[in-house]
């Protein structure tokens, strides 16, 4: 299709030789992606719904006990009324921040000891009709390298979420969608 249309936009066909023949398949894809863009899935319809959010008070072990258990790479943390992402970098961080103090004590670590570690910019909070053309541009900014969203009611990080998407994620939904 993106050879077609560079032929269109910038090829010349003088002595108007057919240069490209409707094909059935390109056009019912051409009309999936038409369909898909007048009816832009919901976001919270492809996520991972309800996502488990552990307290700012459950030790640094736990944490790394479940990302490995359930191979998340990051868990939503409720601190001081807001949800928070808690992610691998954001561990890697404050182990690089402590590395030179022999007291810090991995066991007595809470998660709210590593979460001034977390870049806040790595989640992104939408609402629950954000559609899944919003999160991947989201997702595929150049700009920021956002890990997630969490989906909440209004989009707000002190609601409780609805849904989180990762990068993982999206082309896991653009394949469902057949947009890839």
């Amino acid at each position: 299709m993106g050879q077609l249309r560079n032929v269109i936009v910038h090829g010349e066909n003088y002595d108007e030789t057919i240069i490209a023949v409707p094909n059935s398949d390109v056009v019912a894809k051409f009309r999936k992606i038409v369909e898909s863009i007048l009816e832009s899935p919901r976001l919270l319809e492809y996520c991972s719904k309800n996502p488990p959010c552990v307290s700012k008070e459950i030790s640094l072990p736990e944490v790394l006990r479940n990302m490995f258990e359930y191979d998340y790479s990051q868990v939503i943390v409720e601190s001081c009324g807001e949800y928070r992402l808690l992610s691998r970098e954001g561990v890697s961080k404050w182990v690089e921040a402590n590395i030179d103090n022999d007291l810090v004590s991995i066991t007595e670590t809470r998660a709210e000891d590593v979460l001034p570690h977390e870049d806040i910019t790595n989640c992104k909070y939408v609402n629950r009709s954000t559609d899944v053309f919003a999160f991947i541009d989201i997702i595929g900014s150049p700009k920021k390298r956002v890990q997630a969203v969490i989906i909440t009611e209004h989009g707000k990080p002190d609601e409780k979420p609805l849904g989180i998407a990762t990068i993982w994620d999206a082309g896991v939904i653009l394949s469902k969608l057949n947009l890839t």
